[in-house]
Protein backbone atom coordinates (compact mmCIF):
# COMPACT_ATOMS: atom_id res chain seq x y z
CA UNK A 1 0.00 0.00 0.00
CA UNK A 2 2.50 2.45 0.53
CA UNK A 3 3.78 2.27 -3.00
CA UNK A 4 0.46 2.58 -4.42
CA UNK A 5 0.62 6.15 -1.56
CA UNK A 6 3.60 7.42 -3.20
CA UNK A 7 2.47 6.55 -6.88
CA UNK A 8 -0.89 8.86 -6.11
CA UNK A 9 0.70 11.26 -4.27
CA UNK A 10 2.18 12.53 -7.10
CA UNK A 11 1.00 15.89 -8.43
CA UNK A 12 -1.57 15.88 -10.74
CA UNK A 13 -0.08 18.60 -13.64
CA UNK A 14 3.39 15.74 -13.78
CA UNK A 15 4.90 17.05 -16.68
CA UNK A 16 7.71 14.49 -17.82
CA UNK A 17 9.51 17.50 -19.72
CA UNK A 18 10.61 18.68 -16.47
CA UNK A 19 12.12 14.98 -14.58
CA UNK A 20 15.50 16.13 -13.59
CA UNK A 21 18.52 14.47 -15.13
CA UNK A 22 18.78 10.71 -13.86
CA UNK A 23 21.74 11.31 -11.69
CA UNK A 24 19.83 13.30 -9.12
CA UNK A 25 19.42 10.60 -6.88
CA UNK A 26 21.97 7.73 -7.39
CA UNK A 27 21.55 6.21 -4.42
CA UNK A 28 17.76 5.37 -4.95
CA UNK A 29 18.12 4.47 -8.34
CA UNK A 30 20.80 2.31 -7.18
CA UNK A 31 18.58 0.78 -4.98
CA UNK A 32 15.55 0.54 -7.51
CA UNK A 33 17.84 -0.70 -9.60
CA UNK A 34 19.32 -3.80 -7.92
CA UNK A 35 15.84 -4.59 -6.75
CA UNK A 36 14.26 -4.87 -10.20
CA UNK A 37 17.42 -6.82 -10.93
CA UNK A 38 16.27 -9.22 -8.11
CA UNK A 39 12.98 -9.22 -9.75
CA UNK A 40 14.39 -9.83 -12.87
CA UNK A 41 15.86 -12.85 -11.83
CA UNK A 42 12.96 -14.53 -9.51
CA UNK A 43 10.69 -13.77 -11.87
CA UNK A 44 12.49 -15.41 -14.80
CA UNK A 45 15.83 -17.80 -13.65
CA UNK A 46 15.06 -21.11 -13.11
CA UNK A 47 17.90 -24.06 -13.00
CA UNK A 48 20.52 -23.97 -15.45
CA UNK A 49 20.23 -24.26 -18.75
CA UNK A 50 17.44 -22.33 -19.65
CA UNK A 51 16.02 -22.67 -22.87
CA UNK A 52 19.04 -20.61 -25.20
CA UNK A 53 21.58 -21.45 -23.30
CA UNK A 54 22.39 -24.75 -24.09
CA UNK A 55 22.93 -23.60 -27.15
CA UNK A 56 24.69 -20.32 -26.60
CA UNK A 57 26.90 -21.22 -23.79
CA UNK A 58 28.61 -24.64 -24.83
CA UNK A 59 29.55 -22.14 -28.28
CA UNK A 60 31.02 -19.88 -25.98
CA UNK A 61 33.13 -22.94 -24.22
CA UNK A 62 34.07 -24.22 -27.71
CA UNK A 63 34.95 -20.88 -28.86
CA UNK A 64 37.84 -20.70 -26.35
CA UNK A 65 38.71 -24.22 -26.37
CA UNK A 66 38.39 -25.35 -29.97
CA UNK A 67 39.18 -29.06 -28.71
CA UNK A 68 36.01 -29.37 -26.89
CA UNK A 69 33.53 -31.43 -28.25
CA UNK A 70 35.87 -32.18 -30.93
CA UNK A 71 33.88 -33.08 -34.66
CA UNK A 72 30.61 -31.46 -33.36
CA UNK A 73 29.11 -29.96 -37.05
CA UNK A 74 27.36 -27.39 -35.13
CA UNK A 75 29.98 -26.19 -32.66
CA UNK A 76 32.74 -26.25 -35.99
CA UNK A 77 29.87 -23.74 -37.98
CA UNK A 78 30.36 -20.40 -38.42
CA UNK A 79 28.67 -17.64 -36.00
CA UNK A 80 28.71 -13.67 -35.25
CA UNK A 81 28.05 -13.95 -32.01
CA UNK A 82 31.72 -12.66 -31.48
CA UNK A 83 31.07 -9.85 -28.59
CA UNK A 84 28.86 -12.65 -26.43
CA UNK A 85 31.82 -15.18 -26.43
CA UNK A 86 34.78 -12.57 -25.64
CA UNK A 87 32.57 -11.12 -22.63
CA UNK A 88 31.06 -14.22 -21.22
CA UNK A 89 32.41 -17.06 -23.01
CA UNK A 90 36.50 -16.64 -21.70
CA UNK A 91 34.82 -17.73 -18.30
CA UNK A 92 34.43 -21.36 -19.34
CA UNK A 93 37.31 -21.82 -19.14
CA UNK A 94 37.77 -21.86 -15.78
CA UNK A 95 34.32 -22.21 -14.50
CA UNK A 96 31.63 -24.88 -15.32
CA UNK A 97 28.63 -24.10 -17.77
CA UNK A 98 26.51 -23.65 -14.99
CA UNK A 99 28.25 -21.18 -12.91
CA UNK A 100 29.00 -19.48 -16.14
CA UNK A 101 25.31 -19.19 -17.14
CA UNK A 102 24.23 -17.57 -13.80
CA UNK A 103 26.83 -15.35 -13.67
CA UNK A 104 25.57 -14.16 -16.95
CA UNK A 105 22.04 -14.01 -15.55
CA UNK A 106 23.39 -11.85 -13.19
CA UNK A 107 25.29 -9.88 -15.23
CA UNK A 108 22.64 -9.28 -17.70
CA UNK A 109 19.94 -8.81 -15.24
CA UNK A 110 22.03 -5.65 -13.53
CA UNK A 111 22.31 -4.23 -16.82
CA UNK A 112 18.95 -4.67 -18.02
CA UNK A 113 17.44 -3.42 -14.98
CA UNK A 114 19.75 -0.21 -14.38
CA UNK A 115 18.34 0.81 -18.08
CA UNK A 116 14.89 -0.24 -17.43
CA UNK A 117 15.26 1.85 -14.63
CA UNK A 118 16.91 4.81 -16.53
CA UNK A 119 14.17 4.71 -19.34
CA UNK A 120 11.24 5.05 -16.53
CA UNK A 121 12.71 7.62 -14.62
CA UNK A 122 12.94 9.70 -17.32
CA UNK A 123 9.17 9.96 -17.54
CA UNK A 124 8.51 8.77 -13.21
CA UNK A 125 11.05 9.33 -10.50
CA UNK A 126 8.73 8.78 -7.76
CA UNK A 127 10.59 5.78 -5.61
CA UNK A 128 9.05 2.38 -6.40
CA UNK A 129 7.58 3.32 -9.54
CA UNK A 130 10.29 1.40 -11.77
CA UNK A 131 10.23 -1.65 -9.98
CA UNK A 132 6.56 -1.77 -10.77
CA UNK A 133 6.96 -1.15 -14.31
CA UNK A 134 9.73 -3.68 -14.98
CA UNK A 135 7.92 -6.51 -13.26
CA UNK A 136 4.98 -5.69 -14.77
CA UNK A 137 7.16 -5.59 -17.99
CA UNK A 138 7.92 -9.06 -17.40
CA UNK A 139 4.40 -10.15 -17.08
CA UNK A 140 3.21 -8.77 -20.06
CA UNK A 141 6.46 -9.85 -22.29
CA UNK A 142 5.38 -13.34 -21.48
CA UNK A 143 1.52 -12.95 -21.68
CA UNK A 144 1.04 -11.13 -25.04
CA UNK A 145 4.31 -11.53 -27.60
CA UNK A 146 3.45 -13.97 -30.80
CA UNK A 147 6.73 -14.90 -31.77
CA UNK A 148 8.38 -16.22 -28.98
CA UNK A 149 10.42 -13.21 -28.17
CA UNK A 150 12.10 -13.03 -24.95
CA UNK A 151 13.98 -10.09 -23.39
CA UNK A 152 14.80 -11.43 -19.82
CA UNK A 153 15.76 -15.17 -18.98
CA UNK A 154 18.48 -16.77 -19.59
CA UNK A 155 21.60 -15.64 -20.43
CA UNK A 156 22.66 -15.13 -24.53
CA UNK A 157 24.06 -12.15 -26.36
CA UNK A 158 20.33 -10.44 -27.13
CA UNK A 159 19.87 -10.24 -23.27
CA UNK A 160 22.77 -7.72 -23.20
CA UNK A 161 21.70 -6.13 -27.07
CA UNK A 162 18.33 -5.31 -25.48
CA UNK A 163 20.08 -3.27 -22.59
CA UNK A 164 21.51 -1.47 -24.83
CA UNK A 165 18.86 -0.84 -26.87
CA UNK A 166 17.00 0.51 -23.68
CA UNK A 167 19.36 3.12 -22.95
CA UNK A 168 19.17 4.24 -26.30
CA UNK A 169 15.63 4.64 -25.60
CA UNK A 170 16.16 6.26 -22.63
CA UNK A 171 18.15 9.18 -24.50
CA UNK A 172 15.86 8.90 -27.21
CA UNK A 173 12.58 10.13 -24.65
CA UNK A 174 14.68 12.98 -23.83
CA UNK A 175 15.57 14.19 -26.86
CA UNK A 176 19.37 13.65 -26.91
CA UNK A 177 19.24 12.10 -30.80
CA UNK A 178 23.01 12.08 -30.50
CA UNK A 179 23.70 9.80 -27.73
CA UNK A 180 21.03 7.45 -29.46
CA UNK A 181 23.07 6.19 -32.03
CA UNK A 182 25.97 5.16 -30.47
CA UNK A 183 23.84 3.11 -28.13
CA UNK A 184 21.68 1.64 -30.53
CA UNK A 185 24.72 0.84 -32.86
CA UNK A 186 27.15 -1.15 -29.94
CA UNK A 187 23.59 -3.13 -29.35
CA UNK A 188 24.00 -4.35 -32.77
CA UNK A 189 27.46 -5.09 -32.27
CA UNK A 190 26.75 -7.64 -29.28
CA UNK A 191 23.15 -8.63 -31.58
CA UNK A 192 22.95 -7.87 -35.00
CA UNK A 193 19.00 -8.03 -35.63
CA UNK A 194 18.06 -6.33 -32.04
CA UNK A 195 20.36 -3.40 -32.89
CA UNK A 196 19.82 -3.29 -36.34
CA UNK A 197 15.47 -3.14 -35.94
CA UNK A 198 16.18 -0.52 -32.90
CA UNK A 199 18.37 1.20 -35.12
CA UNK A 200 15.46 0.94 -37.82
CA UNK A 201 12.58 2.06 -35.01
CA UNK A 202 14.86 5.03 -33.58
CA UNK A 203 15.53 6.56 -37.54
CA UNK A 204 11.65 6.16 -38.30
CA UNK A 205 10.59 8.12 -34.95
CA UNK A 206 13.49 10.85 -36.05
CA UNK A 207 11.60 11.23 -39.21
CA UNK A 208 8.36 11.24 -37.23
CA UNK A 209 9.18 13.82 -34.62
CA UNK A 210 8.58 17.37 -34.56
CA UNK A 211 11.53 18.18 -32.41
CA UNK A 212 14.17 16.22 -34.87
CA UNK A 213 18.08 17.56 -34.70
CA UNK A 214 18.88 18.16 -38.12
CA UNK A 215 21.20 15.67 -39.98
CA UNK A 216 24.09 17.90 -40.21
CA UNK A 217 24.07 17.86 -36.50
CA UNK A 218 23.64 14.27 -35.68
CA UNK A 219 25.63 12.64 -38.74
CA UNK A 220 28.98 12.22 -36.51
CA UNK A 221 26.84 10.40 -33.92
CA UNK A 222 24.92 8.28 -36.74
CA UNK A 223 28.57 7.66 -38.29
CA UNK A 224 30.29 6.57 -34.73
CA UNK A 225 26.84 3.79 -34.07
CA UNK A 226 27.46 2.59 -37.58
CA UNK A 227 31.41 2.08 -37.29
CA UNK A 228 30.43 0.19 -33.75
CA UNK A 229 27.78 -1.92 -35.17
CA UNK A 230 30.30 -3.54 -37.87
CA UNK A 231 31.98 -5.37 -35.21
CA UNK A 232 28.18 -7.19 -35.44
CA UNK A 233 27.20 -6.85 -39.09
CA UNK A 234 30.29 -8.19 -41.01
CA UNK A 235 30.01 -11.02 -39.18
CA UNK A 236 26.25 -11.66 -40.48
CA UNK A 237 27.44 -10.47 -44.07
CA UNK A 238 30.16 -13.10 -43.74
CA UNK A 239 27.39 -15.87 -43.29
CA UNK A 240 26.23 -15.87 -46.87
CA UNK A 241 29.87 -15.43 -48.29
CA UNK A 242 31.37 -18.16 -50.41
CA UNK A 243 28.25 -19.49 -51.36
CA UNK A 244 26.49 -19.50 -55.04
CA UNK A 245 22.93 -17.91 -55.30
CA UNK A 246 20.92 -21.74 -55.16
CA UNK A 247 22.78 -22.55 -52.03
CA UNK A 248 22.05 -19.14 -50.22
CA UNK A 249 18.50 -19.60 -51.70
CA UNK A 250 17.94 -23.25 -49.97
CA UNK A 251 20.12 -22.30 -46.71
CA UNK A 252 16.81 -19.20 -46.25
CA UNK A 253 14.02 -21.59 -47.42
CA UNK A 254 15.39 -24.22 -44.43
CA UNK A 255 16.08 -21.92 -42.26
CA UNK A 256 12.31 -20.01 -42.89
CA UNK A 257 9.92 -23.45 -43.73
CA UNK A 258 11.17 -26.12 -42.20
CA UNK A 259 13.02 -24.46 -38.71
CA UNK A 260 12.19 -21.38 -37.95
CA UNK A 261 8.69 -20.71 -39.02
CA UNK A 262 7.57 -20.35 -35.52
CA UNK A 263 9.35 -17.37 -34.62
CA UNK A 264 9.65 -15.97 -38.54
CA UNK A 265 5.87 -16.53 -39.90
CA UNK A 266 3.13 -14.68 -39.13
CA UNK A 267 1.08 -17.11 -41.48
CA UNK A 268 2.04 -20.10 -38.81
CA UNK A 269 1.95 -18.59 -35.63
CA UNK A 270 -0.27 -19.92 -33.32
CA UNK A 271 -4.01 -18.19 -33.50
CA UNK A 272 -4.14 -17.13 -29.62
CA UNK A 273 -0.60 -15.68 -29.47
CA UNK A 274 -1.49 -13.26 -32.82
CA UNK A 275 -4.92 -12.30 -30.72
CA UNK A 276 -3.17 -11.86 -27.70
CA UNK A 277 -0.83 -9.58 -28.78
CA UNK A 278 -3.23 -7.50 -31.19
CA UNK A 279 -5.15 -7.27 -27.45
CA UNK A 280 -2.15 -6.04 -26.10
CA UNK A 281 -1.22 -3.12 -29.13
CA UNK A 282 -5.26 -2.24 -29.14
CA UNK A 283 -4.40 -1.43 -25.34
CA UNK A 284 -2.03 0.59 -25.63
CA UNK A 285 -3.71 2.51 -28.54
CA UNK A 286 -6.37 2.82 -25.94
CA UNK A 287 -4.20 4.07 -23.99
CA UNK A 288 -2.01 6.41 -26.28
CA UNK A 289 -5.86 7.86 -27.30
CA UNK A 290 -6.59 8.45 -23.54
CA UNK A 291 -3.90 9.71 -22.16
CA UNK A 292 -3.27 12.29 -24.91
CA UNK A 293 0.13 10.71 -25.42
CA UNK A 294 1.26 12.31 -28.67
CA UNK A 295 1.10 15.77 -27.02
CA UNK A 296 4.29 15.45 -24.90
CA UNK A 297 7.77 15.21 -26.23
CA UNK A 298 9.16 12.28 -23.77
CA UNK A 299 6.03 10.14 -24.46
CA UNK A 300 5.28 10.85 -28.03
CA UNK A 301 9.27 9.82 -28.88
CA UNK A 302 8.02 6.65 -26.66
CA UNK A 303 4.99 6.02 -28.77
CA UNK A 304 6.84 6.75 -31.68
CA UNK A 305 9.56 4.28 -31.10
CA UNK A 306 6.91 1.61 -30.58
CA UNK A 307 5.22 2.17 -33.25
CA UNK A 308 7.82 1.73 -35.30
CA UNK A 309 8.55 -1.71 -34.21
CA UNK A 310 4.89 -2.36 -34.69
CA UNK A 311 5.12 -0.86 -38.12
CA UNK A 312 8.30 -3.28 -38.85
CA UNK A 313 6.21 -6.26 -37.55
CA UNK A 314 3.30 -5.37 -40.01
CA UNK A 315 5.35 -5.07 -42.94
CA UNK A 316 6.70 -8.53 -41.95
CA UNK A 317 3.26 -10.31 -41.75
CA UNK A 318 2.52 -8.58 -45.52
CA UNK A 319 5.43 -10.18 -47.05
CA UNK A 320 4.11 -13.08 -45.50
CA UNK A 321 0.84 -13.14 -46.78
CA UNK A 322 1.09 -11.52 -50.03
CA UNK A 323 4.40 -12.88 -51.56
CA UNK A 324 4.33 -16.74 -52.48
CA UNK A 325 6.39 -19.06 -51.15
CA UNK A 326 9.74 -19.00 -52.65
CA UNK A 327 13.21 -17.70 -52.30
CA UNK A 328 12.55 -14.49 -52.42
CA UNK A 329 10.35 -14.88 -49.36
CA UNK A 330 12.13 -16.75 -46.95
CA UNK A 331 15.56 -14.71 -48.29
CA UNK A 332 13.25 -11.64 -46.91
CA UNK A 333 11.75 -13.26 -43.53
CA UNK A 334 14.72 -14.51 -42.40
CA UNK A 335 15.17 -11.15 -40.35
CA UNK A 336 12.79 -11.64 -37.37
CA UNK A 337 10.37 -9.05 -38.32
CA UNK A 338 8.46 -9.40 -35.18
CA UNK A 339 10.90 -9.51 -32.40
CA UNK A 340 11.02 -5.60 -31.77
CA UNK A 341 7.43 -5.25 -31.78
CA UNK A 342 7.23 -8.42 -29.23
CA UNK A 343 9.30 -6.40 -26.84
CA UNK A 344 8.46 -2.94 -27.12
CA UNK A 345 5.01 -2.87 -27.11
CA UNK A 346 4.20 -4.71 -23.43
CA UNK A 347 7.13 -2.34 -22.10
CA UNK A 348 5.02 0.82 -24.15
CA UNK A 349 2.04 -0.96 -22.17
CA UNK A 350 3.78 -0.95 -18.86
CA UNK A 351 4.97 2.81 -18.76
CA UNK A 352 1.42 4.06 -20.17
CA UNK A 353 -0.33 1.83 -17.22
CA UNK A 354 1.72 3.66 -14.66
CA UNK A 355 1.49 7.55 -16.33
CA UNK A 356 -2.68 6.16 -16.65
CA UNK A 357 -2.70 6.02 -12.81
CA UNK A 358 -0.44 9.36 -12.46
CA UNK A 359 -3.21 11.53 -14.51
CA UNK A 360 -6.26 9.80 -12.95
CA UNK A 361 -4.48 11.55 -9.34
CA UNK A 362 -5.80 14.84 -11.35
CA UNK A 363 -9.04 13.46 -10.87
CA UNK A 364 -9.69 10.85 -8.64
CA UNK A 365 -7.22 8.67 -6.29
CA UNK A 366 -9.22 5.90 -6.24
CA UNK A 367 -9.18 5.51 -10.07
CA UNK A 368 -5.05 5.66 -9.70
CA UNK A 369 -5.31 3.15 -6.46
CA UNK A 370 -7.44 0.77 -8.91
CA UNK A 371 -4.78 1.19 -11.55
CA UNK A 372 -2.21 0.74 -9.61
CA UNK A 373 -3.48 -2.44 -7.68
CA UNK A 374 -4.49 -4.03 -11.03
CA UNK A 375 -1.07 -3.63 -12.41
CA UNK A 376 0.09 -5.77 -9.01
CA UNK A 377 -2.33 -8.17 -9.24
CA UNK A 378 -1.31 -9.22 -12.67
CA UNK A 379 2.55 -9.04 -11.40
CA UNK A 380 0.96 -11.28 -8.31
CA UNK A 381 -0.29 -13.52 -10.47
CA UNK A 382 2.40 -14.17 -13.20
CA UNK A 383 4.42 -14.71 -9.13
CA UNK A 384 2.36 -17.22 -8.36
CA UNK A 385 2.15 -19.14 -12.02
CA UNK A 386 6.32 -19.52 -11.89
CA UNK A 387 6.12 -20.38 -8.78
CA UNK A 388 3.42 -23.12 -9.37
CA UNK A 389 5.27 -24.07 -12.53
CA UNK A 390 9.05 -24.33 -10.77
CA UNK A 391 7.05 -26.34 -8.14
CA UNK A 392 5.38 -28.48 -10.53
CA UNK A 393 8.31 -29.21 -12.99
CA UNK A 394 11.58 -27.96 -11.72
CA UNK A 395 13.68 -29.01 -14.45
CA UNK A 396 15.90 -26.54 -16.60
CA UNK A 397 13.85 -25.35 -18.90
CA UNK A 398 15.96 -26.41 -21.94
CA UNK A 399 15.17 -29.86 -20.60
CA UNK A 400 11.35 -29.48 -19.94
CA UNK A 401 10.87 -28.36 -23.17
CA UNK A 402 12.65 -30.85 -25.66
CA UNK A 403 12.60 -34.10 -23.62
CA UNK A 404 11.08 -36.75 -24.52
CA UNK A 405 8.05 -37.36 -22.28
CA UNK A 406 7.80 -33.97 -21.07
CA UNK A 407 3.89 -34.18 -21.33
CA UNK A 408 4.09 -36.89 -18.60
CA UNK A 409 2.79 -37.13 -15.04
CA UNK A 410 5.37 -35.30 -12.66
CA UNK A 411 7.39 -38.17 -11.66
CA UNK A 412 7.88 -39.65 -15.16
CA UNK A 413 9.24 -36.50 -15.93
CA UNK A 414 11.48 -36.18 -13.17
CA UNK A 415 12.63 -40.19 -14.07
CA UNK A 416 13.03 -39.15 -17.43
CA UNK A 417 14.91 -36.05 -16.37
CA UNK A 418 17.41 -37.72 -14.16
CA UNK A 419 17.86 -40.84 -16.43
CA UNK A 420 19.04 -38.54 -19.03
CA UNK A 421 21.44 -36.78 -16.31
CA UNK A 422 22.72 -40.30 -15.10
CA UNK A 423 22.94 -41.52 -18.93
CA UNK A 424 25.40 -37.95 -20.05
CA UNK A 425 26.76 -38.57 -17.04
CA UNK A 426 28.34 -42.00 -17.71
CA UNK A 427 29.07 -40.85 -21.21
CA UNK A 428 31.32 -38.09 -20.06
CA UNK A 429 33.60 -40.15 -17.90
CA UNK A 430 33.45 -43.37 -19.71
CA UNK A 431 33.89 -42.70 -23.41
CA UNK A 432 36.80 -40.67 -25.30
CA UNK A 433 36.78 -36.70 -25.42
CA UNK A 434 36.39 -36.49 -29.09
CA UNK A 435 34.03 -39.05 -29.72
CA UNK A 436 31.22 -38.42 -31.95
CA UNK A 437 27.51 -39.73 -30.97
CA UNK A 438 24.38 -39.55 -32.87
CA UNK A 439 21.84 -38.91 -30.22
CA UNK A 440 17.69 -38.53 -29.69
CA UNK A 441 16.10 -35.82 -32.04
CA UNK A 442 13.65 -34.72 -28.60
CA UNK A 443 16.53 -33.34 -26.78
CA UNK A 444 19.20 -30.26 -26.39
CA UNK A 445 21.53 -30.79 -23.41
CA UNK A 446 23.58 -34.12 -24.81
CA UNK A 447 26.94 -31.75 -24.88
CA UNK A 448 25.69 -29.83 -21.67
CA UNK A 449 26.02 -32.78 -19.60
CA UNK A 450 28.27 -35.38 -21.78
CA UNK A 451 30.25 -33.26 -23.15
CA UNK A 452 30.71 -34.90 -26.24
CA UNK A 453 30.29 -34.05 -29.88
CA UNK A 454 27.06 -34.62 -31.86
CA UNK A 455 26.58 -35.38 -35.63
CA UNK A 456 23.72 -33.32 -35.87
CA UNK A 457 21.20 -31.95 -33.28
CA UNK A 458 17.48 -30.22 -34.56
CA UNK A 459 17.48 -27.59 -31.95
CA UNK A 460 21.15 -26.41 -32.76
CA UNK A 461 20.69 -25.09 -36.14
CA UNK A 462 23.67 -23.20 -37.70
CA UNK A 463 23.77 -19.41 -39.36
CA UNK A 464 26.11 -19.71 -42.54
CA UNK A 465 24.31 -20.48 -45.65
CA UNK A 466 26.89 -23.79 -46.10
CA UNK A 467 26.44 -24.70 -42.69
CA UNK A 468 22.76 -24.47 -42.92
CA UNK A 469 22.30 -26.45 -45.97
CA UNK A 470 24.61 -29.52 -44.85
CA UNK A 471 22.44 -28.99 -41.13
CA UNK A 472 19.46 -30.00 -42.99
CA UNK A 473 21.12 -32.87 -45.04
CA UNK A 474 22.05 -34.47 -41.65
CA UNK A 475 18.41 -34.05 -40.15
CA UNK A 476 16.88 -35.44 -42.84
CA UNK A 477 19.86 -38.67 -43.32
CA UNK A 478 20.11 -39.07 -39.07
CA UNK A 479 17.04 -37.68 -37.75
CA UNK A 480 13.94 -37.09 -40.39
CA UNK A 481 10.98 -37.92 -38.35
CA UNK A 482 9.71 -35.15 -36.37
CA UNK A 483 8.13 -37.96 -33.81
CA UNK A 484 10.53 -40.33 -33.56
CA UNK A 485 14.09 -39.16 -35.28
CA UNK A 486 16.16 -42.05 -36.15
CA UNK A 487 13.89 -44.23 -34.58
CA UNK A 488 11.85 -44.57 -37.68
CA UNK A 489 15.02 -45.51 -40.19
CA UNK A 490 16.58 -48.90 -41.73
CA UNK A 491 19.23 -50.52 -39.01
CA UNK A 492 21.46 -51.30 -42.01
CA UNK A 493 21.12 -47.99 -43.26
CA UNK A 494 21.28 -46.05 -40.00
CA UNK A 495 24.67 -47.99 -39.34
CA UNK A 496 25.76 -47.15 -42.66
CA UNK A 497 25.35 -43.14 -41.72
CA UNK A 498 26.92 -43.44 -38.53
CA UNK A 499 29.92 -44.61 -40.39
CA UNK A 500 29.83 -41.86 -43.08
CA UNK A 501 29.98 -39.03 -40.27
CA UNK A 502 31.94 -40.85 -38.26
CA UNK A 503 29.70 -41.70 -35.32
CA UNK A 504 31.09 -43.99 -32.99
CA UNK A 505 28.11 -43.93 -30.61
CA UNK A 506 24.18 -44.45 -30.58
CA UNK A 507 22.00 -42.94 -27.68
CA UNK A 508 18.75 -44.67 -27.77
CA UNK A 509 15.77 -43.91 -25.62
CA UNK A 510 13.70 -46.78 -25.11
CA UNK A 511 15.74 -48.70 -27.35
CA UNK A 512 15.16 -51.92 -26.74
CA UNK A 513 14.54 -52.94 -30.74
CA UNK A 514 18.13 -51.86 -30.77
CA UNK A 515 19.47 -54.74 -29.17
CA UNK A 516 18.85 -57.10 -32.15
CA UNK A 517 21.63 -54.87 -33.94
CA UNK A 518 25.21 -55.79 -34.70
CA UNK A 519 26.59 -53.59 -31.75
CA UNK A 520 27.79 -53.42 -28.51
CA UNK A 521 25.46 -52.21 -25.86
CA UNK A 522 27.86 -50.02 -23.26
CA UNK A 523 25.39 -48.90 -21.27
CA UNK A 524 23.48 -49.76 -19.24
CA UNK A 525 24.96 -52.86 -17.84
CA UNK A 526 23.30 -55.85 -17.89
CA UNK A 527 20.65 -56.64 -15.38
CA UNK A 528 20.33 -52.59 -14.83
CA UNK A 529 17.22 -50.52 -15.89
CA UNK A 530 17.79 -47.76 -17.91
CA UNK A 531 15.10 -45.16 -19.92
CA UNK A 532 18.45 -44.59 -22.40
CA UNK A 533 21.11 -46.76 -23.48
CA UNK A 534 23.97 -45.99 -25.44
CA UNK A 535 25.13 -48.17 -27.96
CA UNK A 536 28.83 -48.58 -29.86
CA UNK A 537 28.89 -49.18 -33.20
CA UNK A 538 31.46 -51.98 -34.75
CA UNK A 539 34.25 -50.88 -36.40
Amino acid sequence: MALISKMTSLPGNHNPESVPAVGASGKGRWLECALAAACLLLLTGGPAPGVNEAHYLVQARHYWNPGWCGGDFFLQSQDVHHVFFWTIGWLTQWLSLPAVAWIGRFAAALLLADSLVRLCWTLHRQPGTALLIVALYVTLLKWTHMAGEWVVGGVEAKSFAYALVFYGMAELVKGRWRRVWPWTGAAAAVHVLVGGWATLAALLCWVASRDRMPLGKMWPSLVAGGAVSLVGVLPALALAGGVDAATAGEASMIYVYERLSHHLLVSRFETLLVLRHVAALLVAGILVVGLRAWTSGPLRRLCLFSGAAVLIAMVGALLDLLLPRGELEAGLLRFYWFRLSDAMVPLLVSLLLVQLAVQFRQHSQRMARVVVVGCLLLVLAHCLGTLAGRISDPRPDADRLTLPGNQAVAHQRNEIYWQWRNTCDWIRENTEPDALFVTPRSQQTFKWYAERGEVVNWKNVPQGAADLVGWWQRVEELIPDLEYGFYSMEMDKLKERMRHYGAEYLVTSYGSRFRSLLMDRVYPADGVYSLFEVYRLEP
